[in-house]
This record gives structure tokens, sequence and C-alpha cells, in this order.
């Protein structure tokens, strides 16, 4: 995460590769980490993007869509409508068998109020979400795994009308997440590795820089 943008054969092996890691994964986390840790992150988040007055809204790493179903309820009590007369949530995920646990799980979302889509896109480059159409853009715990996140951020922006908002939760400092550092403590301690953090705090470790990032792909706070 050092601000290089990856491009042609190299970008799209990294691509591949995160996708086949979640494709691997989709059902044990569905049941797992997603229950116990990161459904509560998503939720947090959420209760800060005054869904509830939004009209369309796009969802990137939806995962297997258990915190999608929270993004529904909040958008379900809002009162502001389309000119269709509709609310419009695209949830998207880089994992085809993540989509496809989200699509069960999202099958009765949709109501008359609310259009609920399902799809498969890649973050960094969202061909299918024309720009400046939604009012908000969410995505959990994805910013620090994208092997380019400032493509990311650069497409969240686009992709939001002048007055969107996007929100966006990522692994904090080493020392305030206890959970993600024990494997690498207890490895430092049977001599197994330095004790290194993992990398996915790497996005998180200068919040100064971060904001820099931020800017770059024109947000403002």
């Amino acid at each position: 995460m050092n601000g290089e943008t990856y491009k042609g054969d190299e970008g799209d092996a990294k691509i591949a590769a995160v996708r086949q890691r979640w494709n691997d994964t989709a059902a044990r986390y569905a049941e797992t980490a997603n229950k116990r840790v990161t459904l509560q992150c998503a939720v947090e988040m959420h209760s800060h993007m005054q869904l509830d007055s939004a009209c369309t809204v796009l969802e990137v790493a939806a995962g297997p869509g258990m915190g999608t179903l929270d993004i529904v309820r909040r958008l379900s009590s809002g009162n502001d409508t389309t000119s269709t007369g509709k609310k419009q949530l695209i949830v998207t995920d880089l994992s085809p068998e993540m989509v496809k646990i989200a699509q069960e799980r999202l099958a009765n979302a949709g109501s008359e109020r609310l259009d609920v889509k399902v799809m498969e896109a890649n973050g960094q480059d969202l061909e299918e979400i024309s720009t400046a159409s939604m009012d908000r853009f969410v995505s959990s715990l994805c910013l620090q795994l994208t092997p380019d996140a400032d493509a990311m951020l650069r497409e969240a922006k686009r992709v939001l009308k002048p007055n969107g908002l996007a929100g966006f939760t990522i692994w904090g400092r080493p020392e305030c997440s206890g959970l993600f550092i024990i494997d690498s403590a207890f490895n430092k301690e049977i001599g197994m590795s330095d004790g290194a953090p993992h990398p996915n705090f790497e996005l998180g470790r200068d919040l100064v820089a971060l904001r820099k990032r931020f800017a770059a792909a024109g947000f403002s706070e």
C-alpha cells in the first residue's frame, strides 16, 4: 500500500489472487469472522453515513451480505425516494462465491420501495457503475486488502454524486488491535518469525498520510 499503481498483467494477477483467496474461504468466513467481528465494524460505520436519507447506495466488498442487511434496514426506514419512486442498493464483491452467498441471503431484501441488485465487481475498476450516480459508497475492511488502494479511492469518488458520502473501515494500529496481532506475537515467541505486524495494518499506521491519499482522490472531510 505504498501508492504505486498496479497495471497490466501484474495488476490482473494480484486481483486474480485476491479473488481466488476469497473464493476459497467464502463459506468459512461467512460463518465465522463475518458474524463475530467484521459485521460489527460495518454496522458502526453505517450509523455515521446518513443512509436513511440516501436514494442510491453502492456497497463494495460486501462479502456474504450480512452487513448489507443493516444497510437495507436503514434505507427502508428513510422517506426519500428517487424519481422512479424506489431507492436502489447495488451490492458487489470481487469473489463469485461471496456473491453467490450474498444473493441467497438478500433474495427477499427488496421491496416496493427498494431495489437490491447483487453482482460481481472489482472495486478498483467499477466499470458497471455510472459516474456521479451514487449518494453513498460503502466499503468495510476492504481498502487495506485491495492491491491498489488509490485506484479504489478514485473509483469511489468517481461514482459518487457531488454531495455524496463515502464510508470505509480499515485495520487500525497494531497496538489497538489485540485480536489481529495474536498470530505474529505467538510466532515471535516460538522463534518462527520476527513478530512483524500483519501487512494489513500498513494503511492505518499513518492517518495523516492516509488523509492525503483521500485528498489526492478528490475527497474532502
